[in-house]
């Protein structure tokens, strides 16, 4: 009896600590998972659903710890040029490959495999949680403009701007027939912790 007792007491003490998260748990779920779905929606001409040729990025692990080291792996199906952006956990967006330095460097070749950055490192540090990575990719070189390579907000209006190179922006718009486009994207998350020292 006096087991079934304390079990008792435990299972009031368990269930009365539970249930009002239970009761809140619609309020303190959707706006993160409203927030997740907004960016979603605004990351669409990432989404790959409209790429005319195959087109794969991927990071080399999906949890990285405070002060590891990032590697990107591009494929694609055919010859192409591409940049890369990099989103943050405060949501901003910038160029980070090709960089200010390496114009002329983003040349992808069919069917192989292109680990980046090649004479630099991506170094990752607090703010901890997810990021992504964003790639458009084009059978005809990309004009990136200087701005692309600043830190910017995204909103529904900057990432659905007709001059952006993923809506076509890219280069001589006369060669637009002949244009063939893809996007892909990746994600990944910074976590607190590791021994790494570079």
């Amino acid at each position: 009896m006096k087991f079934l007792f304390k079990n008792r007491i435990f299972l009031l003490f368990f269930l009365s600590f539970i249930f009002p998260c239970v009761m809140n748990a619609q309020e303190d779920v959707n706006p993160d998972m409203q927030c997740f779905s907004e960016i979603d929606i605004l990351l669409e001409p990432f989404n790959g659903n409209n790429n005319d040729f195959d087109l794969v990025v991927k990071t080399d692990k999906s949890i990285y710890y405070d002060q590891d080291l990032l590697h990107i792996i591009l494929h694609s199906e055919i010859d192409c040029y591409f940049a890369v952006y990099h989103l943050d956990v405060d949501n901003k967006m910038q160029v980070i490959y090709p960089n200010r330095f390496e114009s002329g460097t983003n040349f992808l070749k069919a069917g192989m495999d292109r680990v980046i950055p090649e004479n630099t490192y991506y170094l990752l540090h607090a703010p901890f949680g997810e990021e992504r990575i964003l790639v458009y990719a084009s059978n005809q070189p990309i004009d990136i403009r200087e701005e692309e390579f600043s830190p910017k907000a995204i909103t529904g209006e900057y990432l659905a701007a007709p001059d952006a190179i993923w809506n076509g922006g890219d280069g001589d718009r006369s060669f637009s027939e002949n244009r063939k486009r893809a996007t892909s994207q990746a994600s990944y998350t910074i976590i607190p912790g590791g021994n790494n020292l570079y």
